[in-house]
């Protein structure tokens, strides 16, 4: 057999390869494999970047739908990527659904079996989606991938500064149920495999649709909509947890993050919201099953828990007091959502996730 008659057998053989794979999505209720979903926040000056890293630079991956999220004010979003990104599918909200909210939208808008969700201040690098893809279906146990967030120094864009630095690895959770980046600052080198995490950075991660349907609140609410903004990936990878997913790193899917851009995270409005989804936060992953964990997790919780309340109360205690008490308000609501969530594994079993 010449190069050229093997070239055509390898194209027959992808031909129907790709044809099987459409039929199995077809039978399982799906259109197409992927779809990558971005909710925007007044966030411009990065949309030329991200929309160009995913449809100029090879992602190994074809045919795959994008859709972009206009969220409340987003001063011309919109119509600027209609212009110039004329194959992303745009919707527009003129009252901003959050980032839970948004994604919950445009996860009922896909059709997909894996739903990529991206933040807008993101750049995307050559083959993640293959990287990623190829990684969550590997084994029908995996809900989530998340690729390696690298440091993206945006305010010296020019230059193209991606650096080698992580932002996150994914999240790990610790005893006092404080949760922190895996990686952060470190230098990418030191994650260079496959690795089973805990949970995964709302930043950019691949969902898998079969476990948000298994886990989800009520129909369309994947994301809990109480998180209007913070700490929803945060909750949706202790309910895939509980429900015994499993949720991994793949390092050789990088995606650059610039977590320096968000101004919002400074102001008093954003201090409240924060305060108030860590209680909601509690109330519904850590407070219902608090008696089945170890002495030594509740003792090392309610002590550091009393230590960080008391801080954040004398440090500002009107911002302090608002955020608790939105948050109680939605407490009802969260315990219900807590005995509604399938527990599949104990909390024995989670507590060898806690550091």
């Amino acid at each position: 057999m010449n190069e050229d008659q093997k070239k055509e057998q390898e194209n027959k053989n992808q031909n129907l390869l790709d044809e099987n794979q459409e039929g199995d999505l077809v039978n399982k209720g799906y259109s197409n494999l992927l779809t990558v979903g971005i909710v925007g926040f007044d966030d411009m000056k990065y949309l030329w970047q991200l929309f160009k890293s995913i449809t100029k630079t090879p992602q190994g991956i074809e045919n795959f739908r994008i859709l972009f999220l206009e969220n409340g004010d987003n001063q011309g979003t919109a119509e600027f990527v209609r212009e110039n990104f004329p194959q992303v599918e745009v919707f527009v909200e003129e009252k901003s659904l959050g980032v839970s909210g948004g994604h919950n939208f445009l996860i009922q808008k896909s059709d997909s079996k894996y739903y990529f969700c991206l933040n807008s201040d993101l750049l995307v690098g050559e083959n993640t989606l293959k990287n990623l893809l190829d990684t969550i279906e590997s084994n029908e146990k995996i809900a989530a991938v998340a690729p390696l967030l690298l440091k993206w120094d945006y305010h010296n864009h020019e230059k193209h500064n991606l650096t080698d630095t992580v932002d996150s690895a994914g999240l790990e959770i610790h005893k006092n149920q404080t949760i922190k980046r895996r990686g952060f600052k470190e230098n990418k080198s030191k994650f260079n495999k496959q690795e089973n995490i805990w949970g995964f950075s709302d930043s950019a991660a691949m969902l898998r649709r079969d476990a948000l349907e298994s886990t989800k609140h009520a129909e369309g609410e994947y994301f809990d909509n109480n998180f209007f903004v913070g700490k929803q990936s945060i909750d949706l990878s202790y309910r895939l947890r509980w429900a015994g997913w499993d949720i991994l790193l793949e390092p050789k899917a990088e995606v650059w993050h610039d977590s320096s851009g968000n101004s919002r995270e400074k102001t008093k409005e954003a201090r409240i919201e924060n305060y108030k989804n860590h209680y909601l936060f509690l109330q519904k992953n850590f407070a219902p099953f608090a008696k089945d964990f170890s002495p030594e997790v509740k003792k090392g919780f309610y002590t550091s828990e009393t230590k960080r309340a008391l801080g954040a109360f004398l440090k500002n205690p009107r911002v302090f007091l608002k955020g608790f008490s939105s948050s109680k308000a939605l407490w009802p609501d969260m315990m219900k959502k807590a005995s509604g969530m399938p527990k599949v594994i104990s909390s024995a079993d989670m507590e060898k996730w806690f550091l």
